[in-house]
Order: C-alpha cells, then structure tokens, then sequence
C-alpha cells in the first residue's frame, strides 16, 4: 500500500477509538470534564443495588411529630376582634401592648393585625385605644369598653347608681314669693304641670309661682324668701316650704270652718297651703287635730288651742274720737304708726275696741315719745285712764 492510502486507514481508525470513548464517558473521565450533578444513565439497577437502596430508606428516621405540632401552633393565626366580647362601662387590666389616639374601627384594625395583644379596651368618646395582653381582671369604668375573649372571665355586676328621688312641688294658694335668688328667665308654659317640669328641668330652679288661671309661669332661684297673700298666685315648693304663718298659742280664732283632720302642726299647715279655701288654721296642744278655716273673726282664749294666720288675717283694732265707740273711726291692723294712722285725728282719741289676744300701746307723741299706755279688751272712755285726747302715736300689736 502506498503511504497515502496508510493515512486514510490510520485517521479512520482514530475516528472508531474516538466514538468509543465518547459513548462510554471515559473521554470525561480522561480529561477531568465530570459533572458534579448526577449522572443519568438508561440502566437498569441491579438486585443487588437494589436492595442497598431499600435498606437506606428502612433505616431513615421519621419526624418528630411533636415538633411539627409545635411548628404548627407557634404559626396560628392572631384572634381576630370579630370574636371578642364587648363590655361597655368596663376597663380589662392587664400588660399593655400599645396605645393610640384612634376611633374604634381603627383600633380593631391595629388589633387584627398585632401578633402579641389578645385583647384591647377603647374609651367611651371614641378617640384613644390600649392593646394589651395577659388579661387581669376587670375593672367598671362608665368611660370604657373591653373587648375580650371569654377566657378572660365575667366582669363583676354593674352597680347601678341610686335612682334620684323625684322633686315633689306642693301647691300653697292665695300666696306669692320673691327670692332674693331672683327669677329664671321669662318661660312659657300655659299650665302649672308644665311650669313644674320647666322648673324641674332647669338649673337653679328651686321654687314656681303660676297665677290663678295657670297660665302664667315664673321659675325661682334658691334664696330667702318673702311671702305676700295674692289671691291671684299660687306658689308650689317643696316638702316643709311654707308661709310665715303667725302662730298665737292658747287662743282660738274664729272664722268659716274649711275642714277637719288628723294632722300635725306641720301636715296641718301643708293642708292649708294646699286648699285654697284655707286662710288660717288651728291646731289642738297635743299636736293631733287640725281645723282649716277662713274669714277670720275673733279671737278667744282657750288653753288647748294654737292658731296659726298670716298677718294680714290678724282682727282689726278700731279706735273712735268719741267715748262710747262714737263719732269719727277707723280701723287699724296689727303694726306701729309714728303717727296717727289713717288720718284720724291727732289728740282725739276717746275710746277703742281691741280683739282678744291683742293689745294697743297709746303714745302722748309722735314716734313713740312721751307718756304711753298699754290696752287689752275693749276701752269704752280714756277718761278712765288719764289718757282721753292725748294720744299722737300708737302700736297695735299681739299680746
């Protein structure tokens, strides 16, 4: 063979070495080209390889099913706010988390998406949030809410404040009052019960006065009081509020009979105040009996009799400018005149006519000077008494 065609069998013959090596991976291995990843072959294992295997996989540990519990739960889920309970009026102790200026959707937002708080406690105004945990006890707070779990217990019962007790206006006819506490604005009420719920609802309001046809209001501030007789007011106030009833004991004053009852001084005048046919009222010396009267009359002395009026109820004293009850009069109530009242005549006085339990102190001045004498009863002639046309001032007073 010439040389040209030994080249060709010899580069052939390379070729045949070269496949083989390819195909077999010995060319890798030869050149330090191995993979470090797995190496993938169509081969099928043998028993043997087999069953090495199946030995490994027998003797791999199982997991420890304890930690994969814990795993589990240490992941959970947060409470959500949804499931918590609401405790108005009440404050839940405990370790706070955080506080916030915030309303209480927010709060439950901030709570939703807090990992350590398990419950939070907004105020009752809406505007401040405490997350907290490790719940302690509950507290009543009427500017709180609590939301908490069930677990965190019962809040203790509400105490619920004492009711207060109605303000009861009793009605006192024939009278009106001024108190130095002045009046309440100008109300509008066409009727005493509504005059009574504006006083009731005001501030201040202590005392009402509606007039005769209660459709006139008038609210009254605390004060001192001062009373007159109007036949056109009524005045209400509370329990033991009561004119200044003048009060003459042992004498019985006479008049038109309203009623008769059990009573005591006390019940005795809120009964009068509260009829208003009643102008004065008597009791008897064991504190049991109660007349309610009007028209006043005379008195008479009685041992077990206490009367009770209003000044202006007190009998008239009448003085005449002659003896025997003649010639010129007038008639004077209880009081101190500087001088000569009604414009009876000065140094003329001759006679008087006094009611019982009563009794008139003549003066031979004006204001209360010079020589004086004190009356009871009736006085037919001053000539009795050195005292005929002198007098220039005179008291009227109970005896």
């Amino acid at each position: 063979m010439d040389k040209k065609t030994v080249m060709i069998m010899v580069c052939f013959f390379l070729l045949l070495i070269a496949a083989a090596v390819i195909t077999t991976g010995a060319f890798t291995q030869w050149f330090g080209l191995e993979s470090t990843s797995t190496i993938t072959t169509t081969s099928t294992p043998t028993a043997a390889e087999q069953s090495a295997a199946a030995a490994i996989l027998n003797t791999t540990t199982a997991p420890d099913t304890t930690t994969v519990a814990t795993t589990v739960a240490s992941t959970a889920a947060p409470t959500a706010a949804s499931t918590l309970v609401a405790y108005p009026n009440y404050d839940l102790t405990g370790t706070d988390v955080s506080s916030s200026q915030t309303d209480p959707t927010t709060c439950a937002a901030l709570f939703n998406s807090s990992s350590s708080s398990t419950f939070y406690v907004v105020d009752s105004s809406g505007t401040t949030c405490w997350l907290k945990k490790n719940p302690t006890g509950f507290v009543a707070a009427q500017n709180r809410v609590a939301y908490a779990p069930a677990s965190a217990g019962t809040p203790p019962p509400a105490t619920s404040a004492p009711t207060p007790t109605p303000v009861t206006y009793l009605p006192t006819f024939n009278w009106d009052i001024t108190s130095s506490g002045g009046d309440i604005g100008a109300p509008t009420a066409n009727n005493p019960a509504a005059c009574g719920t504006l006083c009731t609802d005001t501030a201040g309001c202590s005392y009402y006065v509606v007039d005769a046809s209660g459709t006139q209001c008038w609210l009254k501030q605390t004060g001192n009081l001062s009373w007159t007789q109007n036949a056109q007011r009524v005045t209400y106030a509370q329990s033991g509020v009561t004119p200044p009833y003048t009060e003459k004991g042992g004498w019985d004053l006479a008049g038109t009979d309203v009623s008769q009852m059990t009573a005591n001084p006390s019940q005795c005048s809120a009964a009068c105040g509260a009829n208003k046919a009643c102008g004065f009222y008597v009791v008897d010396n064991s504190g049991t009996t109660c007349w309610l009267k009007s028209n006043p009359t005379t008195f008479s002395q009685n041992s077990n009799r206490n009367s009770f009026f209003p000044a202006s109820f007190s009998p008239q004293a009448t003085i005449y400018v002659d003896c025997s009850y003649k010639g010129t009069s007038t008639s004077i109530g209880v009081g101190s005149y500087s001088t000569m009242p009604n414009n009876f005549p000065n140094d003329q006085l001759s006679s008087l006519h006094i009611p019982a339990g009563y009794s008139v102190t003549l003066y031979a001045d004006t204001n209360f000077n010079g020589k004086a004498i004190t009356l009871t009863g009736d006085i037919p002639c001053l000539t009795a008494q050195n005292f005929n046309d002198i007098t220039s001032s005179l008291k009227y007073q109970s005896a």
